[in-house]
């Protein structure tokens, strides 16, 4: 143990340890520390220098100890040095993006303090109020937005902001302007320590929201318009389909029936039902090729069909004339989806065309038929002139007075039959005036017993005497020829016809049985044959227009409906009775007028001694056929006339211009070269409007309706006539009769 006066440092240091109580004690207090330094340590190990080597040594590693653990804490304390600098930098780029996040919202949004001043606000809020915000920070907020009607509303809305509750509300807000923009205010309040320390206010414009709103209400709008009209449209397309009158099929594209429309079961008689898919049995032999190069075109090309004219067959093996209208329809993907199809029956189209034509035809016949009848007239003119005379010349017993009565017999027959194809050959309008239905009935067998083949016979039943008929002879004549005709047809090996006629009574108990008959006085026409006669099928269509069962270009199907339509125009009544091979009977009632026919109780009447009117007045006659001249001038002057006589109407006209005061009437014929009757008639009407004619012409049923000659004609004689007829229509128009 070293000396107290010993110069060895360790001893020493541990002498005055010892002998210093109080620096132990705070060194143990510096070491029970936890934040002392290294330092602070070195320091208190100065002060136990003087310690023994053993506690020394205990101590330096209770300093080692220490140190480490220093060392430890200072790492942390780097470590959490720098977890706090990167969290500021964080903090700082998160701060960064809030306020990009605000600056370039698209909503407005406005930074408020706790006092609800303006803070900061970003670019939507300048554009959509019109503010800088260099203008209004630190303004409220309320002054700058609220309206004055609703600023109370405001800010009591701002109120709830400050008491630490979230806004939502919709409402007007006013720009710096004073404009007014609808807005959706969401009101965030800022809560730090449990203390509202400011909010947000975001306000979203709701003005193009609006647009929107109107704008897809509108489109809604026009989408259930274009629904309803699509409804209305596909309602209109199947009323369409249902009640056209043309026939209308779909097909898928492989051909199969998906559609037919009812007027396709109503014209060919097949339904949707028989079919099954398979193809329509319609198409006949001799159409096949056509028709399917007619189809694939369409399915191929999609060019669509017009007016492709073929025929197809009915379920009953009728042949209908069809027009085909195609088209290739597709699906909503542009796909072709199939055809739609649709067939016009043209078969009345067809016969109405033939019809025309035949028209066209008869009237050139009827033209052609006119003009030989203008002619032969002239010719029959002469030879009955001329017989005429010579029958004055002789004496009752004279034994060649029957053979020239013959001759008068015969070209009055003649004269009958060009008057016929007169009026065969012309139109003329319904003339309705009283008839003798016993007249017409010969009338028209006389004209078809030279027509209808001779193993034909035609017999008549007349009563006498016959009330009369206001009726128009050329339509009365139709129902003749036709009803006839008809006969004829159904008797192509000879047989007979017998017309009857008859006053009759129409009865309550009768018309009741009759639809279409009415109670009253009928000429009763019958009109019978012997022929083939009708199953009651067809008789039960017999007047419907177009309804025939003759061979195709043997009959259109419209004789007796054009009889049964002149029926009725006459308020007539018409039946049909008919049994297979049993013949047909047409019962034809006509009303009767409150007049009795005299005439008919006679067959005719003895011209012999018949008194004949003369004169000495001065006559022109005008006709420009010689011989027709000749003969008139010759049974004039025999009465006692003065006769001049004009080839042309040019001449008659110059002289009667040259003779005025002279010529007390003139006999005009109408058709004639260069200047015809009608101009020459109107050129006399000029020199004297109180000239006298009498028109002598074989075309008299239009002159009689021409207004134009209703001024100074004062009779119309027919050619051929007899001068009986011809010397009274003169000395009566003499006379002013």
């Amino acid at each position: 143990m070293p000396e107290i006066g010993s110069k060895d440092p360790e001893d020493q240091r541990q002498k005055a340890f010892k002998e210093s109580p109080d620096a132990s004690a705070r060194f143990e207090e510096k070491l029970k520390n936890s934040d002392v330094t290294t330092q602070a340590l070195l320091n208190a190990s100065v002060d136990r220098a003087l310690l023994p080597n053993a506690d020394r040594r205990n101590l330096e590693d209770q300093v080692k100890e220490r140190t480490a653990a220093l060392e430890g804490t200072n790492t942390r304390l780097k470590e959490e040095i720098e977890e706090k600098r990167l969290a500021e930098e964080e903090l700082s780029r998160e701060k960064k993006r809030l306020e990009s996040l605000i600056e370039f919202n698209a909503q407005a949004i406005v930074v408020l303090d706790e006092n609800h001043r303006v803070v900061s606000c970003n670019r939507a809020f300048e554009e959509l109020f019109g503010y800088q915000e260099e203008e209004i920070q630190g303004a409220f907020i309320d002054e700058l937005v609220a309206p004055p009607e609703s600023f109370q509303e405001v800010v009591s809305l701002t109120r709830v902001t400050l008491s630490g509750r979230a806004v939502r509300t919709l409402g007007m807000r006013k720009r710096k302007d004073g404009s007014l923009v609808e807005v959706e205010l969401f009101g965030v309040p800022v809560i730090l320590d449990g203390k509202v320390k400011g909010s947000y206010g975001i306000y979203q414009d709701l003005s193009e929201l609006r647009k929107t709103e109107k704008s897809l209400r509108e489109s809604e709008s026009r989408y259930r318009a274009l629904f309803e009209e699509a409804e209305r449209a596909r309602d209109i397309y199947q009323r369409l389909l249902h009640s056209s009158a043309d026939s209308i099929v779909i097909y898928d594209m492989q051909g199969n029936v998906s559609y037919l429309s009812p007027s396709f079961t109503r014209t060919f008689g097949w339904t949707r039902e028989e079919l099954q898919g398979n193809p329509i049995p319609f198409v006949p032999e001799s159409e096949k090729e056509r028709t399917l190069k007619c189809i694939m075109k369409l399915i191929e090309d999609g060019a669509p069909v017009q007016g492709f004219e073929t025929r197809r067959f009915t379920k009953d093996g009728r042949i209908l004339d069809i027009s085909i209208s195609a088209s290739r329809y597709h699906d909503h993907e542009g796909n072709p989806a199939g055809m739609l199809v649709i067939l016009r029956d043209v078969s009345e189209k067809k016969s109405l065309e033939a019809q025309l034509f035949q028209a066209h035809k008869m009237e050139a016949v009827g033209t052609l038929a006119g003009g030989v009848a203008h002619d032969f007239n002239n010719l029959l003119q002469a030879i009955s002139g001329f017989t005429q005379l010579l029958l004055m010349e002789k004496g009752s017993n004279d034994p060649e007075r029957g053979r020239l009565e013959g001759i008068e017999k015969a070209v009055r027959r003649a004269g009958e039959l060009t008057r016929r194809l007169l009026f065969f050959g012309r139109k003329v309008n319904p003339q309705l005036k009283p008839l003798d239905m016993n007249r017409e009935v010969e009338g028209a067998c006389s004209l078809l017993e030279r027509t209808i083949p001779k193993m034909i016979q035609i017999e008549t039943d007349l009563a006498r005497p016959l009330d009369l008929i206001n009726a128009d002879a050329v339509q009365i004549e139709q129902i003749f020829m036709n009803l006839i005709i008809n006969a004829r047809d159904a008797m192509p090996e000879g047989g007979k016809v017998t017309l009857r006629t008859q006053n009759a009574v129409l009865d309550e108990p009768f018309c009741k049985r009759n639809i279409g008959a009415v109670p009253g006085r009928y000429v009763w026409l019958s009109i019978e044959d012997t022929g083939c006669g009708m199953e009651k099928w067809i008789m039960d269509r017999v007047f419907e227009p177009f309804f025939t069962t003759k061979e195709t270009g043997k009959g259109t199907g419209l004789g007796l409906a054009v009889v049964y339509g002149i029926v009725k125009n006459h308020r007539g009544y018409i039946t049909c009775r008919s049994e297979p091979n049993q013949g047909t009977r047409f019962d034809i009632y006509l009303p009767a007028i409150a007049l009795v026919n005299s005439a008919s109780k006679a067959a005719g009447t003895n011209k012999a001694g018949e008194k004949i009117p003369g004169g000495n007045e001065t006559l022109l006659l005008v006709d420009d056929e010689a011989s027709l001249r000749e003969i008139g001038k010759a049974m004039l002057r025999r009465f006692g006339y003065r006769v001049w006589e004009a080839d042309s109407g040019e001449q008659a006209v110059a002289l009667y211009r040259e003779k005025i005061g002279q010529i007390d009437l003139v006999i005009l014929d109408l058709n004639m070269p260069g200047m015809g009757g009608f101009k020459c008639h109107q050129e006399l009407i000029q020199i004297n409007p109180n000239v006298k004619i009498v028109v002598a012409s074989g075309f008299l049923e239009d002159e009689r309706h021409n207004k134009g000659m209703a001024s100074g004609v004062k009779a119309f004689v027919d050619k051929p006539y007899r001068v009986v007829e011809l010397l009274c229509a003169v000395r009566n128009s003499l006379d002013g009769k």
